[in-house]
């Protein structure tokens, strides 16, 4: 009897001692501020072609500054906001990869895209000598359009890349029972303790 406490005393420590150790593993995968999520990987061939999207939108927002200028200041103002925006974006998403920037380029595209359609639908608001006016739909805003919407795309397909790669990172750190155990030296399977039985002599 004493023999089988002792066993399931040791048990209990030895996976006391694989549950913390399962939970020291798991606690990096899972930080938020842990590398595999708030750091990007490698500028890949998708990031690349974001970029060049975002440039794309901030060449032909560039082209169209004096022309809306010459409409009113305001109009001229925000184009130029509008274009070192995307420009200052292609860069980042080329030599600043990181989840804070896809999130920014996304927010931002986003908003020129919504005030691009309110502008083709309603009209411009608000503000300017042609407030409540309907612009018309150009060459130029289409593909501009494209681009920035091509570029929400793939954003949002590697923030939730990002999002993904803790989970898998936590997934691979479990310890199987069937595998060995660091801290013990042998598979958590083979954790038994036998008991010797006391020997009795017959007459």
């Amino acid at each position: 009897m004493r023999g089988g406490l002792v066993g399931s005393n040791l048990l209990s420590l030895r996976s006391a001692r694989t549950v913390k150790q399962s939970k020291n593993l798991l606690e990096p995968a899972l930080s938020s501020d842990h590398d595999t999520s708030a750091e990007a990987a490698e500028a890949g061939p998708l990031l690349y072609l974001a970029a060049a999207c975002s440039l794309v939108g901030a060449l032909i927002h560039y082209v169209l500054i004096p022309e809306h200028y010459a409409q009113w200041w305001g109009y001229g103002a925000f184009f130029t906001a509008a274009a070192i925006a995307q420009g200052f974006c292609a860069g980042a998403l080329i030599f600043w990869p990181r989840r804070m920037v896809f999130q920014a380029s996304v927010a931002g595209t986003v908003a020129i895209l919504l005030l691009y359609v309110v502008t083709r639908t309603v009209g411009i608001p608000f503000f300017g000598p042609d407030a409540g006016s309907i612009e018309h739909v150009e060459s130029l805003d289409l593909i501009s359009a494209a681009a920035e919407l091509t570029l929400v795309v793939i954003l949002v397909a590697q923030l939730r890349i990002h999002q993904a790669m803790p989970i898998k990172a936590a997934a691979a750190l479990i310890p199987s029972p069937d595998h060995e155990s660091p801290a013990l030296g042998r598979p958590a399977s083979s954790h038994r303790v036998r008991v010797r039985r006391p020997v009795t002599w017959a007459r």
